[in-house]
C-alpha cells in the first residue's frame, strides 16, 4: 500500500497464466485484482467512494484495464 493507492510488480511464475486476489481492503475501498501474465494486463474490481482516485503504480510494461465504477490511475515505476 501507498498513501493515495498501491504498488505492484507482478513476477507470475511461467505455468500461471493469471493470478486473482480478492477482497483486498485498501482505504476505503474493497478490491480483486487480476495480474494476467500473457498480455501483462491488471484488472481492478470492487467498491468504494467514487470520488478517490486508487494510484497504482506499476512496471512501465503492464498496462490497466478499464475499470468499472472505480477512479483508477496507472502510475509507471
Amino acid at each position: 500500500p501507498t498513501p493515495d493507492g498501491f504498488r505492484i510488480a507482478p513476477q507470475l511464475p511461467t505455468d500461471w497464466p493469471r493470478l486473482t486476489i480478492t477482497s483486498i481492503h485498501l482505504h476505503h475501498h474493497v478490491l480483486d485484482l487480476t495480474a494476467s501474465a500473457k498480455d501483462k494486463t491488471l484488472s481492478l474490481a470492487g467498491a468504494g467512494p467514487s470520488d478517490e482516485t486508487i494510484l497504482i503504480d506499476a512496471p512501465s510494461d503492464w498496462k490497466l484495464s478499464p475499470p468499472d465504477k472505480l477512479s483508477v490511475r496507472l502510475r509507471r515505476d
